[in-house]
């Protein structure tokens, strides 16, 4: 998962940001779809660093929406090379959690770096096993991005904004926590992942995402896709 530091001014003030990058069946076609196609029509480029290439929406939604298995065997040597290979390719990239489908694996893996509340510290990564939800607040209207979909940004998703989880650790330890604000937006996002859903699939107005974009003046703003024709 992306983030953006000060979310709240970070729509309005791009000054202000700096980007981080993080249901059983299958959402219907979000009408903007195409636009995407145009605005990232060519494939990122990996950093030399990663690991792994990441799979990237829309050119390989098909693979995103693959739903992951759990993990049955914790001594699996599989097992630690995934867990080695989302960390390498998370430390390469500017984010906050990856999930193992991003790299083509479907097992139920994740990486995270969680503290990421504008008044606590990130905190070292840590490995979620099999993760599930527990219980839940109520949904609250946030910021999303995705080292999927990068460069497209959003503050208008519904996700819980508390969330209590278990999962195992990467030492096969039980882990059970509970999460508040971005730390559970990021765990939402991730769990998402595992079951073949993007954060497109949470918009509550699809034509609510945005895209930094150099203006005359040099400076950089956030732009909504909608727009952009309007600018060229």
């Amino acid at each position: 998962m992306r983030k953006l530091q000060g979310l709240r001014e970070g729509r309005r003030d791009p000054s202000l940001t700096r980007a981080w990058l993080p249901s059983s069946t299958v959402p219907s076609p979000n009408p903007m779809l195409e636009l995407l196609r145009e605005v990232r029509s060519s494939e990122p480029l990996v950093s030399a660093m990663a690991i792994k290439r990441l799979i990237y929406y829309p050119q390989d939604e098909a693979l995103l929406r693959q739903k992951s298995q759990p993990v049955s065997n914790l001594k699996n040597k599989r097992l630690k090379r995934l867990i080695q290979d989302l960390k390498d390719t998370l430390e390469s990239q500017r984010g906050a959690a990856i999930a193992a489908p991003q790299i083509g694996v479907y097992k139920r893996v994740a990486v995270a770096k969680f503290g990421q509340n504008d008044d606590a510290e990130e905190e070292p990564m840590l490995t979620l096993i099999n993760p599930e939800i527990i219980e839940a607040g109520e949904l609250e209207t946030g910021f999303d991005g995705c080292l999927s979909i990068p460069d497209i940004y959003t503050w208008d998703t519904s996700r819980p904004s508390w969330i209590r989880f278990r999962a195992r650790g990467e030492d096969g330890g039980e882990i059970i926590r509970r999460l508040e604000g971005l730390d559970a937006r990021v765990l939402h996002h991730e769990i998402d992942h595992l079951d073949g859903i993007l954060f497109l699939d949470r918009l509550r107005d699809p034509n609510e995402l945005y895209t930094p974009v150099e203006g005359a003046d040099g400076k950089t703003k956030m732009v909504r896709l909608v727009d952009l024709r309007k600018m060229s």
